[in-house]
């Protein structure tokens, strides 16, 4: 009995460990991919902001809801492996304040490719249509600006 009580937790956990992969979608075309992951998120093509390219690695900048207080922001990786694309994100949508009655609000948070590299995403409310820098981990910087949701965003 102890010996199939083993044999079942080694089965378990190797079926566990290995679903993983096996749910993961991958394409032959950046695209196809693309078209993929945005219809997982549940949002069109035109919600997204920004393709980034870092290291080598691309993400896509893309958001699920936005009102007059706030913007949902995505930042997915667009994995590429053995020829074959495939949409990966490592965190959940982060909420950016857009009210211009309140303080401005800039927040960052970590964000990792499907090969492990990690950076670190910037955001906040833009306040000034002028010529802004913020402040990152490599010095000030001007990010990416969008007037018409209200917001900028940096990834590095």
């Amino acid at each position: 009995m102890k010996n199939f009580t083993l044999l079942f937790i080694t089965i378990f956990l190797l079926v566990g460990c290995s679903s993983k992969d096996a749910n993961e979608n991958w394409f032959d075309s950046k695209e196809e991919a693309i078209k993929h992951g945005l219809k997982m998120e549940g949002v069109q093509d035109t919600n997204v902001l920004e393709e980034i390219n870092i290291d080598g690695e691309a993400f896509l900048v893309f958001f699920n809801a936005a009102s007059e207080d706030y913007v949902n922001l995505g930042i997915a990786n667009i994995a590429y492996e053995n020829k074959k694309y495939s949409w990966f994100r490592s965190k959940a949508f982060t909420k950016v304040n857009t009210s211009k009655n309140e303080n401005a609000i800039e927040i960052s948070w970590k964000v990792e490719s499907k090969s492990g590299k990690k950076y670190t995403a910037y955001a906040g409310t833009l306040i000034t249509d002028d010529a802004m820098k913020i402040q990152t981990e490599e010095g000030f910087i001007t990010p990416i600006i969008n007037k018409k949701l209200g917001i900028y965003y940096y990834l590095n």
